[in-house]
């Protein structure tokens, strides 16, 4: 992940807009801290992490999962038949290829006609990890959701 100096709110507040960085609007990409970085559009509702590089320990993403199927498990309910492991959640999966059957088990479920989210596929700043943003367009549904949650 990215490491940046702490700044104080203040801090930022006070900081003066450049060329640069002033305003993401109406701009493909800028360079911050030296890396270019695309500003996401629209409203994203959720963001999921997964971590495809570990610049500290190049073989952790090659290495065994311990105890996937019980991991597995313990990341997805059943509710409504999803969740169902996939053949290849056995002993010897590696950490890379447990995050990719997790990332399709999520969007399979997330993207399905009982949830009608939208997902799109971002990477990270430093290129360690993927993301997973997640948006619900539907006005009726998101309706729905704010008064089953108690937001309206």
């Amino acid at each position: 992940s990215c490491m940046a100096p702490k700044v104080s709110p203040r801090q930022l507040e006070s900081m003066p807009a450049d060329a640069e960085t002033g305003t993401l609007l109406n701009k493909d990409a800028i360079t911050l801290m030296g890396l270019k970085v695309t500003p996401v559009t629209g409203n994203v509702h959720f963001v999921f992490v997964f971590k495809i590089k570990d610049h500290g320990d190049p073989t952790a993403m090659t290495k065994e999962v311990a105890n996937p199927d019980v991991l597995w498990k313990g990341i997805f309910r059943g509710t409504e038949g999803t969740g169902k492991a996939p053949p290849e959640i056995k002993k010897g999966i590696t950490q890379l290829n447990f995050n990719a059957a997790v990332w399709k088990e999520f969007t399979d479920i997330l993207s399905s006609k009982h949830c009608g989210f939208e997902c799109q596929k971002r990477e990270s700043i430093d290129g360690d990890e993927v993301l997973l943003t997640v948006t619900l367009s539907d006005p009726q549904a998101l309706a729905e959701l704010a008064d089953f949650e108690g937001f309206r």
